[in-house]
């Protein structure tokens, strides 16, 4: 089973929203701090999990992008996975690609 990191980022955003609204109304400060803690942990899950996503997908290769543009692929002799030969350095490991 995969877990969807958004789901569970709109949930800790809620929660943390009602314990802050909770310890507000009830005038409880450790509620209401835990809210907040809660808050900023979720920014920052946030903005993990969306980066995390941008280099994830980085390293995929589009093959419909590489047909339309008569692009190249290549194996790295280095890492021996597949790139493509016009980026010059391998996306996996660095070594430059030969032709």
């Amino acid at each position: 089973m995969k877990i969807n990191f958004k789901i569970v980022t709109y949930i800790l955003g809620l929660i943390s929203l009602v314990s802050i609204a909770f310890g507000y109304y009830y005038g409880s400060n450790t509620v209401l701090f835990s809210g907040v803690f809660l808050v900023v942990f979720t920014v920052f899950f946030h903005v993990f999990q969306a980066s995390y996503e941008m280099f994830r997908k980085d390293k995929e290769i589009d093959y419909d992008m590489v047909s339309k543009l008569n692009l190249t692929l290549t194996t790295c002799s280095n890492c021996e996975k597949e790139n493509v030969l016009e980026d010059k350095y391998c996306k996996f490991c660095g070594e430059e690609l030969i032709k």
